[in-house]
Parts: C-alpha cells; structure tokens; sequence
C-alpha cells in the first residue's frame, strides 16, 4: 500500500473538497451512520476547539483525523486504512479482528 500511495500524484485538492469527498461513502467503522461525515469532522474540531481553546493545531486535527479514510474513495480496504486502535482488552475484539479479515 505505502508504494502505491506515498507518492501523492493521484489527484490535488484543497482539505475542505477532502471532506466533501467523504461524505461520497460511508463509514460502517463510524456507529453514526445517519451523519454526514463533514458533520462529524466540523463537530470534533468544534468540540476541541470548546476544550482547548489555546491549542489551535489541535482543532485542526480534530477536523482533519479522518481524511486518510479518503482512500476509500478508490475502493481500498475499510481494514487497510482504519486507525482505530484495537486493543486486545476490547470486548468481542476477536470478532471484530475476524470482521475485518485481521488476526492477532
């Protein structure tokens, strides 16, 4: 995967048309599925921004966490691009490994 992507000559947008790209598909990892992953971004750096209100380049990060999900875009693996972090204390983890065609 890191051979095909890590050049970054597939296509040249601005941060805001990513987002909108994602809202193109959806994201069964995201157990809001009625909401706009846009809606999702905006609310995170939204929330952020409320907490931290001194960290400015941590409400970017919150809006942008999950654009990498945009290679779903090309039809990639959900299981190839996820980030969430699996730990082996979370509960029914084998099966959601097993979902995602994953071992330990």
């Amino acid at each position: 995967m890191r051979e095909e992507y890590e050049k970054l000559d597939k296509v040249v947008m601005s941060i805001w048309e990513c987002c909108e790209l994602l809202n193109e598909f959806i994201d069964e990892s995201n157990p809001d599925l009625d909401e706009p992953q846009i809606e999702h971004l905006l609310q995170t750096a939204e929330a952020i921004r409320r907490d931290y209100p001194n960290e400015n380049w941590l409400h970017l990060v919150g809006l942008i966490h999950d654009l990498g999900k945009i290679l779903l875009h090309n039809n990639a693996a959900l299981s190839k691009i996820l980030t969430t972090t699996i730990l082996p204390s979370t509960p029914s983890m084998e099966f959601t490994l097993k979902d995602m065609g994953l071992t330990m």
